[in-house]
């Protein structure tokens, strides 16, 4: 589609986005603190991929994106899945952060 790449630098850790700098530096500190901090983390980046991926769903009409943007999302529902499955194992109730109750429910009971 002659879609030029915005990512100039592949360095980890390095975003033009202030606001996803910011995510990825609270999140890689919140994960760092404990196994629990980690996968809570982990839930909350898959939240922010499936806020991001309806998002994008959203705005574009090409069927092949759609397509592609809907795989990466059933992978980040098994993701979120997973993530609080384990957390629940371990005792702890994950609250989400970013996507409605309604839509978090659907995807973990399904």
């Amino acid at each position: 589609y002659s879609i030029e790449d915005p990512i100039s630098d592949m360095t980890p850790g390095i975003f033009s986005n202030n606001d996803i700098k910011e995510l990825y530096n609270n999140l890689l500190e919140q994960g760092n603190k404990s196994a629990i901090d980690a996968l809570k983390a982990g839930a909350e980046i898959e939240e922010v991929d499936i806020v991001d991926l309806i998002r994008a769903i959203d705005n574009t009409d090409n069927k092949d994106l759609k397509l592609v943007y809907n795989n990466i999302m059933h992978g980040s529902y098994n993701h979120l899945r997973a993530f609080v499955r384990v957390l629940d194992r371990r005792g702890v109730e994950y609250v989400p952060k970013h996507l409605d109750k309604n839509l978090f429910d659907e995807i973990i009971n399904n």
